[in-house]
Parts: C-alpha cells; structure tokens; sequence
C-alpha cells in the first residue's frame, strides 16, 4: 500500500458522509480543485484532501465517504509509516483526528481515523499508546494513560497522592510529579526516584547534601534535623544548642564530668583533667591523710595541741644498758618518754642522758622542742629549716648526797614537742631516742 494521508470530510469532531454529483456540470462546486465534470464527490467540505477524481484520499470502498470499512481497510493493509504522523504541534492535523494539533479536544482512541499517537501539550510530544492506555507514570513527563494531558498535570490523575512513577515519588497540587514528604532526588538520576529519605540520612538530612557533622558528637538524623545522640568522652552540650555540637570540654573546675558541676574541694588546689574531681595539691598545713577525694584535704597539720594530749612511747635507759625508741607520725604532736635510772649503786654517781632526733619526710618542715619534767620549760630546741634532721641532747647528773654516790633513782619523764613549720602532705615524720648517748652539757638540772 502506497502511503496515504488518511483523513475524513468531518467538522468540528463530526464525521460527514460524502455524496457523489447529482449532474455533471462545469466548475468546482465544492471548490476541491477538480472539475466538476470529473469529480465523482462533488460535496466535498473544503481542506479534505482528494484524488485525482474527486474522491476524499482515503475512500478505499469509494462511496465519497470514510465510514468504518473504510477504515478498517486501512489498518488491515497497514505495513508501514503512513502520511498520518505523530502530533507535532505545528498547526496541521498531522496524526488525522480533524483536529489541528494541539487545538481542540484530544480523540485518542476514538473514532474512525487512525488513533492519535501523541498528545501535544506546551509543545512537547507526551506518548500515548494507542488502544491500550497505561497507568498514570508522573517520572517520564508523558500522557500514558492517553487522557490528553501530562501524567500529573491534573490533580485528578494522582487522587490522594498515590505514588508517581519510582519510588517516593507523589503527585502534589497544582497536579505536579514530585518528591514525597521527607525523600529528595538526591543524584539527579530519574530511574530511582526520590532515592534518599532526607528525615533520617545522615548525609542528606533534612536536604540534599546536609551532612550531620556534629562538634564531639555522635549524631542522628531525625524528622529531617539533625540531633545529639550523644556526646563523646569528656565533652558535653552545655549550652543546649546542637548546631555546635557537644561544644565544652567537661575537664574544667566549672564543667567537671557533666555540665555546671564545679569541682571544688576543700583545703585543696583541684585539678580535673580526667573529668574527675581530684586533689592537685593540699593548702599549706592541710593533707589528704585518708585519701578521698571529695573532702579534699581534711586533715590538718597545724593543731597547735595541748600538752597533756601527749603519746607516752615508753621508757629508755639513760645510765646503763643504751636503748632505743622510735615512733612515726604525722602533724603537731606531744609526745613522752621515760629516761630512767638503772645503775643506783653507792659505788658510781653518773649521769643520765639521752638524744632525741626527728626525720621529716621530704617536701616538710617540722622542729623539735625537748622539755625536763613538764611541758612549760625548754630544755632545748632544734629548729634547722626544710627537711633537714633535727635533734636534740638532754643531759642530767645523778643527785649523790654528801657527795657519795648511791641511794637515789635519778630517773624522770622527758617532754616532746613536734612542731608543725610547713608542709601539706600526710607522710610521716620518725621520732627516734637513744638513751645513755655521749652528751657532755647538763641540759637538765640534777635529780
């Protein structure tokens, strides 16, 4: 079949029967362009295409009209691309639906003339598959259910908001494809749809390309903002905020551990550099004897205690039979030793005596006050500075009466005193006590 452009005498949507001349007479009644003595269809309506007799192209059976055998002819011997194309949208009736393109109302799929196979709206060919429509695809831009408009130009094509087209894509007012509700099309690519879900993507939340990228934080994406899941190790969100992330370190004396906590100890320089409140150093004449921290140094150095609040750390001999004592404490204290008398024979009147030495641990200063009988008279004092040893010497005669020997105990108690200077650390000092020592100064007056 030789190609043919098949169109019908219609108007306005209308097909019209054709009839042949009644007479044959000259001129062109119906001003085809054919002589009326030949032309076999002389009530052709103008513009309707014609043979060289007269007869509208298309009039297989020819009876000067296009009635449905006609048609029908037509598509059983269709084989080919015919004169009947696609809308252009050029101002003619190219795909022969008696309409110009893009001008009227669409008649896809209806009627005697060869189905319309593209819709033209705003000038862009939309594909419509003739006789066998397609569901509504609001992604590819074309009318596939063939009711003469864009997928989605119409509100009434996606009702409710049914998907369109891939996934978590909606059909919005004013009828418009686009992307649902918390999804984007983030790649620009059409063939997955609005891929991303931007109310929970850590890299696109809330839009394309909006990294959650936190300050000392693990975050989330959620509702499309994001959000402290919560703060790394020593840091926190102190000012409330989230787009600065956790934005303080919680190794302040102000922040120290969580937010607002202030880390104050008492008697204590703090530190918090572990996020812990901790004593860096005690004040002077403070230490952490029991070594908790919470209340600080708690334990003072500088008691200025009263005499009788003295340890009795035994008794020493100061004559015959040298011995030894030794005793460790921490801070001011008093303390008392018993210097006796083991040799009271008539045959030797000798003298007793005793040393007296106080190690400070490193870092202190603590002096040493040696006092005969009781605590108000000094014997003697050694009061050397920093950590240096301290001691003292006492020394007293054996009462002999007559000036014979013998008959008395020269014995008697021996008063210390440990006085605090400086230090604020709970190590122990030794007190230590030699009796019957080399002392050759009287200290003491005789007993």
């Amino acid at each position: 079949m030789s190609a043919l452009r098949l169109t019908v005498g219609c108007v306005a949507g209308l097909f019209l029967v054709v009839a042949p001349c009644p007479v044959v007479l000259a001129g062109d009644l119906d001003g085809d362009g054919v002589d009326d003595s030949v032309d076999a269809c002389c009530n052709t309506p103008l513009g309707v295409p014609v043979d060289a007799e007269g007869r509208p192209v298309g009039d297989l059976d020819r009876d000067c009209d296009a009635d449905l055998d006609d048609f029908a002819l037509f598509q059983a011997s269709f084989t080919g691309p015919s004169e009947c194309t696609a809308e252009v949208c050029d101002g003619q009736d190219n795909d022969c639906d008696c309409v110009i393109d893009n001008m009227g109302v669409l008649t896809c799929g209806i009627g005697p003339c060869y189905r319309e196979v593209e819709a033209c709206l705003g000038g862009v060919p939309q594909t419509c598959v003739p006789g066998n429509p397609d569901p509504e695809s609001c992604s590819d831009g074309v009318d596939n259910d063939c009711d003469g408009m864009t997928d989605c130009a119409d509100t009434a094509s996606c009702p409710g908001g049914s998907p369109c087209g891939p996934p978590n894509e909606v059909c919005v007012p004013p009828g418009l494809c686009d992307c649902a509700a918390g999804y984007a099309d983030c790649d620009a690519l059409p063939g997955n749809g609005c891929e991303v879900n931007t109310d929970t993507d850590l890299s696109n939340c809330g839009s394309c390309n909006s990294p959650c990228n936190l300050a000392h934080a693990t975050e989330n994406c959620a509702a499309g903002a994001c959000v402290i899941a919560s703060c790394d190790s020593l840091w926190g969100n102190c000012n409330g905020q989230v787009p600065d992330g956790c934005e303080t370190a919680l190794t302040s004396l102000t922040n120290c551990g969580a937010c607002n906590l202030s880390c104050v100890l008492p008697h204590a320089t703090e530190t918090c550099s572990t996020g812990q409140c901790r004593v860096s150093a005690c004040d002077a004449g403070w230490c952490n004897q029991n070594g908790s921290q919470p209340d600080g140094c708690e334990y003072s150095l500088d008691t200025n205690p009263a005499c009788g609040s003295y340890t009795h750390i035994g008794n020493i001999s100061g004559d015959t039979g040298a011995g030894y004592l030794s005793y460790n404490a921490t801070g001011e204290r008093w303390f008392r030793i018993y210097v006796s008398e083991n040799d009271n024979s008539a045959f030797l009147c000798q003298y007793l005596s005793a040393t007296l030495t106080l190690t400070p641990p490193a870092t202190t200063d603590y002096d040493l006050y040696v006092y005969c009988d009781n605590c108000t008279t000094v014997a003697d004092y050694s009061n050397l500075g920093g950590s240096a040893m301290e001691q003292v010497d006492v020394r007293w005669d054996e009462y002999c009466p007559g000036g014979f020997p013998g008959g008395t105990d020269s014995g008697r108690y021996v008063y210390i005193e440990v006085r605090y200077y400086s230090a604020n650390i709970c190590d122990n000092y030794q007190l230590q006590v030699y009796g019957h020592t080399n002392v050759s100064t009287p200290t003491c007056s005789d007993k």
